[in-house]
């Protein structure tokens, strides 16, 4: 073959195979750990219509290396600084747009007409760190973002994901905003993640969209609800979600009874029922709560607390009601608890950050002698329910058929004994991170590999579980909020209601903690609109694509991060919660969700991963193994990313640009 020679220039290859020439090699720069190609950016820039001249260097500025662009205007005296910074935020990831934009009236050149940086002038730094809001509508969301996020300062400039958020978080972020009449969708958090950026995408919006006020008739059933009735079950009335709260001061029972009663009667959801018709289940609104719902009991000590308590968990009835259900205990040093319990149909780890909120703001409002006024709710239930079916028939869920038939099949997780697992059977084995560890997780560790929470968590179950069992790859059963917003006009942001997506990924194992980590993110980032069209397909969709999809074998794995629950009660709060004993949420017969279920969240500022597995199909001394090397993979994972020499970028972090992780890495590595 004939000598080739590097020339140096960096193109890219469009799709009608032309090639585009976007900058030179040398012109790349490293800036908070990603590698960073200029002439990218200003090739971005010269696109733009206002922009005759462009380019970017990389100046030192008081807090390290910054990006400035220097443009000459195609021509007029306008302002260009404020919407070339927002064009570029929608085409260029976040790390890729410049600081500051400085407009000029013509570059400097050489006596030779070659362009001259040196003579470029010196930009104006600001001081960093903390920026303060310049408009009312960046004050708002700083507002939001210090409330939800449990955080006392927040600047335009801070990142959501860096200081903490996640998906869930980003619900109860848009939830609230509405409330102080600003409007965007998680996936708008998701693209524009400081203050600053989404101020520019939030819309001002300070009246009440109307909701169904009490949506009445049938309501079809979700997917999830399906996998419920389809599932074996000997008494579906046992299966609830519980939280067990100890008041900070004494509880009122009257304003207590009121308060529950309008949580009721607010959130249609509480109200639905359940029936057989032809051997098939259906859902229906009751039309009013007739059921006194708050239990009061008085119990000479903890172990009469937790019966107490399973009788309230049992006390639920999916045909006649009641399918929530409040006990108030009184103890002999005086102290009290209140747990709620809900059916799981109506209710899930969203849902309960809701109702604590409203449970709260109601009986505070009873006690002050007001009337009960609660948070604007949502979309109902039987829309998003209504939205689903339709979507489930629709050419874009037929499309996304091929990517879940597709899914590699990878050898089940073996148990100690082949048994079947049961409640009554169930154990659980906690791993904790300290608060230290936790805060680096969450809010320190993304940004070498600019990932998330699930990508960070799943790398470290990965690596551990494919240690256990010694195999390349792992399959997951993985559970999302399912609150996407593939449907825009429907917001679900403040609905109460069974929500969950569960669907399955299979996660790659690397030698290499970087590599692991880079393929667990771009296998997540790969699932179309998060996943909930498996529910939809499997469960909703065309008879053929269901059956293909049943035949599948089903991970044996399940992982759930709920979030943070630090945030949910605020720090005035009436109630808080506690881990003591709350009796049985489900029938010792119910089968458990899965052979193996690892749930997350954050509570007390720790990172908690609950194992939960049958005592029948594991030995406790196997778990504890697992977990143990859970746990030290999650912290080899947190101090890789910590490192200042272990970082990187993905596919998925350039915008119209298709190229595999191989060939990004060689490129990477040939520059720099």
């Amino acid at each position: 073959g004939a000598r080739m020679y590097r020339t140096g220039d960096l193109v890219r290859r469009c799709r009608d195979g032309s090639i585009e020439y976007v900058g030179r090699l040398d012109h790349q720069v490293k800036i908070r750990g990603y590698r960073i190609e200029l002439g990218e950016i200003e090739a971005r820039l010269r696109a733009h219509a206002a922009v005759r001249e462009a380019v970017v260097v990389a100046h030192d500025g008081p807090s390290g290396k910054q990006l400035i662009a220097y443009v000459v205007p195609d021509q007029g005296e306008g302002e260009v600084a404020a919407p070339l910074k927002a064009y570029l935020e929608s085409v260029l990831p976040p790390y890729m747009v410049p600081a500051q934009i400085v407009p000029l009236n013509q570059l400097p050149v050489t006596s030779n007409g070659k362009l001259d940086r040196r003579a470029l002038p010196e930009p104006v730094w600001e001081v960093q760190g903390y920026v303060a809001a310049t408009n009312d509508v960046e004050a708002r969301l700083i507002q939001v973002w210090q409330e939800v996020l449990g955080i006392e300062r927040v600047g335009v400039t801070d990142n959501f994901f860096e200081l903490g958020g996640d998906s869930i978080l980003s619900i109860q972020a848009v939830s609230k905003a509405r409330r102080v009449g600003l409007r965007f969708t998680p996936k708008d958090l998701f693209l524009h993640q400081t203050v600053q950026a989404l101020a520019r995408t939030a819309t001002r919006d300070d009246t009440e969209r109307p909701v169904e006020d009490r949506p009445t008739g049938q309501v079809p059933l979700l997917p999830i609800q399906r996998w419920f009735f389809e599932t074996s079950m000997p008494n579906r009335h046992h299966w609830n979600q519980s939280v067990l709260l100890k008041p900070v001061g004494p509880i009122d029972p009257p304003a207590l009874r009121q308060a529950i009663q309008a949580l009721v009667a607010h959130h249609d959801a509480l109200r639905l029922r359940y029936r057989q018709f032809d051997g098939q289940w259906q859902q229906h609104y009751a039309v009013h709560e007739d059921h006194d719902l708050l239990w009061q009991q008085e119990v000479p000590d903890i172990a009469a607390m937790t019966d107490r308590c399973s009788d309230a968990q049992r006390s639920l009835d999916l045909e006649q009601g009641p399918l929530l259900r409040a006990l108030h205990v009184r103890l002999p040093d005086g102290s009290e608890r209140l747990l709620l319990a809900v059916h799981h149909l109506v209710v899930d780890g969203v849902s309960w950050r809701i109702l604590m909120e409203d449970l709260q703001q109601a009986y505070r409002l009873v006690r002050q002698g007001e009337s009960i006024a609660l948070p604007p709710k949502t979309a109902s239930y039987k829309t998003w329910a209504e939205t689903l079916a339709e979507h489930a028939h629709s050419d874009a869920m037929r499309r996304q058929a091929d990517y879940w038939l597709s899914q590699p099949d990878v050898p089940a997780l073996m148990p100690d004994h082949d048994t079947p697992p049961l409640a009554v059977d169930g154990r659980q084995h906690t791993v904790r991170l300290d608060a230290a560890r936790t805060t680096q997780l969450l809010q320190q560790a993304h940004g070498a590999y600019r990932t998330r929470i699930n990508d960070l968590l799943l790398a470290a179950v990965a690596r551990a579980v494919g240690a256990w069992t010694q195999r390349p790859r792992v399959a997951i059963q993985l559970e999302g909020h399912g609150r996407e917003t593939f449907a825009e006009s429907v917001d679900v942001s403040r609905t109460v209601g069974w929500f969950t997506t569960v669907f399955p990924v299979v996660l790659p194992v690397a030698p290499d903690i970087g590599d692991t980590i880079k393929q667990v993110k771009e296998t997540l980032r790969a699932i179309p609109d998060n996943g909930i069209g498996y529910g939809l397909l499997r469960h909703l969709g065309p008879a053929e694509i269901q059956s293909e999809l049943a035949r599948r074998p089903e991970p044996r794995i399940t992982f759930n991060y709920l979030g943070q629950f630090d945030q949910t009660a605020g720090e005035d709060a009436d109630f808080a919660l506690t881990d003591e004993p709350s009796g049985g949420s489900r029938d010792a017969h119910a089968p458990l969700g899965n052979a193996l279920t690892i749930n997350g969240q954050v509570f007390g500022a720790e990172l908690v991963l609950k194992l939960g597995y049958s005592c029948k199909q594991f030995e406790s001394a196997t778990i504890e193994r697992l977990g143990d090397a859970l746990r030290r993979e999650l912290e080899a994972v947190i101090e890789h990313c910590l490192c200042q020499d272990n970082h990187g970028m993905t596919p998925s972090d350039l915008v119209n640009v298709q190229i595999d992780q191989g060939a990004l890495d060689a490129l990477l590595d040939n520059v720099l």
